[in-house]
């Protein structure tokens, strides 16, 4: 069957990509809708060309000179990429229909250029529900449900964008229906340095596809500032644009992702039988003191581990190891 991006986003269907503050959500999304509408690789996967109605239900212009900066960098004087301010709110009698009609006849426009609209991406997913419980099974059920019946009757994939809360490995915020229901989920993931939490890397995890691989890291990268001018005070007008990292940073990426989620196993299960100072779990799980560090501090996040000291000396215990399936 046709595939929107192969392997990861069918040609009808809805999914999820999601991610904390300063994962470069936004900045990810337009780059992909982008690419879509030219018909060019997203994330090292072919892609079917073809219209996008990117629907933002925040900060539009913002969206917008990010848009223009990536047609002017590139050199693009036209493309089947429509942006419009959402006036709509899936919680008011109505609504669902006005989108829908909104979206009907967009693909009749992109028609009449010889384009199909395939793609329909929501940013963000929560503030197109304000007004309802994002944490409702029920609300959210039944909006995802309308979504889905819009996607079948136009033939379209919609994507939402979504965040994370404070607890990253909760994953996206909201109810977990958003997860059960969608065809495909993508996060996109913070690397930091651990000492001075600076960010070194954004990779895009592969977290769910309906009938296909997923679990794996399928791209990194960067976010490039790019000038556009000036603002009327003198002062540069800048934004950003994705800059995708070669496929060896990618796959150092992947390492250090699938060492820290090791390095994270092996400490739970040795902190099972009691306290333990880093050094003692460095010696017994065979980790480095970095990758100790780096472990220690997400389980802490997690609100799975803490810290406290006795006789001077930093121990670590685990409470709720059976949450981690222990």
């Amino acid at each position: 069957e046709p595939e929107i991006i192969d392997d990861i986003m069918p040609e009808v269907g809805t999914g999820v990509m999601f991610g904390p503050a300063g994962s470069g959500k936004s900045f990810a999304a337009i780059d992909m809708a982008v690419r879509v509408a030219r018909g060019l690789p997203v994330w090292g996967k072919d892609t079917e060309s073809c219209g996008v109605v990117y629907c933002a239900f925040e900060g539009h212009r913002g969206l917008m000179r990010r848009i223009h900066g990536m047609k002017e960098s590139d050199g693009l004087t036209s493309l089947p990429l429509r942006l419009v301010k959402a006036p709509w709110l899936f919680q008011q009698t109505g609504h669902f229909d006005h989108f829908e009609t909104y979206l009907t006849r967009a693909a009749i426009e992109f028609e009449d250029d010889d384009t199909r609209l395939g793609l329909v991406i929501i940013d963000t997913i929560t503030n197109a529900q304000a007004g309802t419980d994002t944490h409702s099974d029920k609300d959210v059920g039944e909006m995802l449900h309308r979504l889905s019946q819009i996607a079948e009757k136009l033939g379209v994939f919609i994507l939402s964008i979504g965040h994370t809360g404070k607890d990253v490995s909760r994953g996206m915020v909201g109810s977990f229906i958003y997860r059960a229901r969608s065809d495909a989920v993508i996060e996109l993931r913070l690397n930091k340095d651990d000492d001075t939490g600076e960010i070194e890397s954004r990779s895009v995890f592969i977290d769910k596809v309906k009938d296909g691989p997923m679990g794996y890291t399928a791209a990194a990268f960067d976010l490039e500032v790019i000038e556009m001018g000036k603002k009327p005070n003198g002062k540069p007008l800048t934004t950003c644009r994705v800059e995708w990292l070669e496929a060896n940073e990618v796959e150092s990426v992947r390492e250090v992702t699938q060492a820290a989620e090791g390095a994270e196993t092996k400490i739970v299960f040795a902190l099972r039988s009691g306290d333990k100072s880093k050094a003692d779990l460095m010696r017994e799980c065979e980790v480095s003191a970095a990758m100790a560090k780096k472990a220690l501090n997400a389980l802490r996040k997690r609100n799975e581990a803490h810290t406290f000291k006795a006789n001077g000396v930093h121990l670590w215990s685990l409470s709720n190891v059976t949450k981690l399936g222990g």
